[in-house]
């Protein structure tokens, strides 16, 4: 992809980002979608998804055209974990983490429940198999009763 293209989809993406969350005090959506903007173009010009002098898969430095540090990153993914409008986000988060877990999580609820355990919960956790079966028979119930 060239540059103007990233450039062009940077900014529509910063544009969503300021519909996507609420804003504060007396923001207008250009007031969120500028700076937005102006910071990916200053930090990375677009260009680059990764700080200079660090490895793309590597620890420490920044991410993304936004230039994203750890800290930054863990206390974004708190607060919108602590809201509604957040949950589209996390959503995306997490299926970027099953991608990273490498290993698919298969079908049906019985395969989906060993995964869970094995790759998501892990055995440090303290769910149970049985657990994921059971909310998840639970929240189906739930959804499809409002199907009608």
């Amino acid at each position: 992809m060239s540059q103007a293209a990233d450039v062009r989809r940077m900014w529509t993406y910063c544009q969503e980002a300021a519909y996507s969350l609420p804003l504060t005090g007396s923001e207008s959506v250009m007031d969120v979608a500028d700076p937005l903007y102006g910071i990916a173009c200053c930090e990375s010009e677009c260009l680059r998804r990764r700080q200079i002098g660090f490895e793309s898969r590597g620890s420490g430095g920044a991410w993304s055209f936004w230039q994203l540090e750890e800290p930054a990153l863990f206390s974004a993914v708190k607060w919108l974990a602590c809201r509604p409008e957040g949950d589209r986000i996390l959503a995306v988060i997490a299926r970027a983490w099953m991608i990273i877990l490498h290993e698919p999580a298969g079908r049906g609820c019985e395969e989906q429940a060993v995964w869970w355990k094995t790759y998501w919960n892990t055995a440090a956790g303290k769910g149970r198999i049985e657990d994921y079966r059971r909310r998840l028979l639970e929240c189906e119930a739930v959804r499809r009763s409002n199907e009608t």
